[in-house]
């Protein structure tokens, strides 16, 4: 059998793709967020007393809010973050790769392509109209709970002038900035506390194993 063999240099290239597709998913999350943020933000103690807001009414906001894009977004970004963690981790500061190492990055490549292949047929199922059409009921469901319909109004007045829509084009970015600078330091604290506890989870991992 052929041995396979993946440089640094292929490897760098693929920890570059791996870091292009975790700045898009970075994109949607930041997404999620700015708009979990808008419903927070104008929600009101009041509402309960308050007129509900229109099916129309909302449903103008989700296309100012350019909500109907979420569904391409998250199936386009699809599995792209699965293995960058460990990829990384194989090549940490650029040393070089043992046998072992290679051989799992090759194993690591073919279960990157296998999962390609099956998120591939998993999209062609997926119904993107469908997955549409319920978030489109579930947000008119959440925001006639919790918003009033002069909430709704006035979202629609400021994300519709040219100061909201530019405020919703960069908001991506600047969430993507944000995320950027903090999760270096929180993955830094994660893997810490992971190597804290891992000796005593593998301990009693063996435990149960001898025990069944």
């Amino acid at each position: 059998m052929t041995s396979f063999h993946l440089t640094k240099f292929d490897l760098s290239k693929t920890s570059q793709q791996r870091t292009k597709s975790t700045n898009k998913a970075t994109s949607i999350s930041s997404m999620l967020a700015m708009y979990f943020a808008v419903f927070i933000l104008s929600a009101s103690p009041s509402f309960a007393t308050a007129a509900t807001p229109s099916q129309q009414s909302v449903e103008k906001l989700m296309r100012i809010l350019q909500m109907d894009n979420m569904a391409d977004d998250i199936q386009a970004q699809s599995a792209d973050l699965i293995y960058q963690v460990i990829t990384a981790e194989v090549i940490k500061n650029n040393q070089p790769l043992s046998q072992a190492q290679d051989k799992q990055i090759h194993t690591l490549v073919q279960l990157d392509a296998l999962v390609d292949k099956y998120v591939t047929q998993l999209n062609r199922k997926t119904n993107l109209q469908q997955i549409r059409q319920q978030m489109s009921q579930s947000y008119v469901q959440a925001a006639q709970t919790h918003f009033t319909q002069a909430e709704v109004d006035a979202q629609i007045e400021f994300y519709g002038s040219t100061t909201g829509q530019a405020i919703l084009k960069k908001q991506p970015e600047v969430m993507q900035s944000y995320m950027q600078h903090l999760l270096p330091t929180l993955m830094q604290q994660t893997q810490k506390n992971l190597n804290e506890i891992l000796p005593s989870l593998k301990q009693e991992v063996q435990q149960i194993l001898a025990g069944s």
